[in-house]
C-alpha cells in the first residue's frame, strides 16, 4: 500500500432496547422525566411525612412543682 495510512475512530450505537433501573430511597417521588440532547433528566422530590419531620419543643422556666407529671408531693419543712 502506498501513501499515508488513515485511521478511523468509530462509535456504534446499539440497535437493541436499553433498560436501566434505579432503586430510590424512602420518601423520594419522581416528578417527571425528559430527554434533552440525548440525555435523560429525571426530576426527583423528597416528600417526608409530618411524623418524621423534626419538631421544635418549647422549654419553659417554671418551678419544679409546676411539672404536670410529678406525682410526688413536695416536702414541707418541720
Amino acid at each position: 500500500m502506498t501513501g499515508p495510512r488513515r485511521k478511523f475512530c468509530t462509535a456504534a450505537i446499539a440497535g437493541r432496547a436499553f433498560e436501566r433501573r434505579f432503586a430510590l430511597a424512602d420518601h423520594i417521588v419522581v416528578e417527571g422525566a425528559d430527554v434533552q440532547n440525548g440525555l435523560l433528566h429525571v426530576g426527583l422530590k423528597r416528600v417526608v411525612p409530618e411524623a418524621l419531620k423534626p419538631r421544635k419543643i418549647a422549654v419553659g422556666t417554671g418551678s419544679p412543682a409546676a411539672i404536670a407529671n410529678d406525682a410526688q408531693p413536695t416536702a414541707t419543712p418541720a
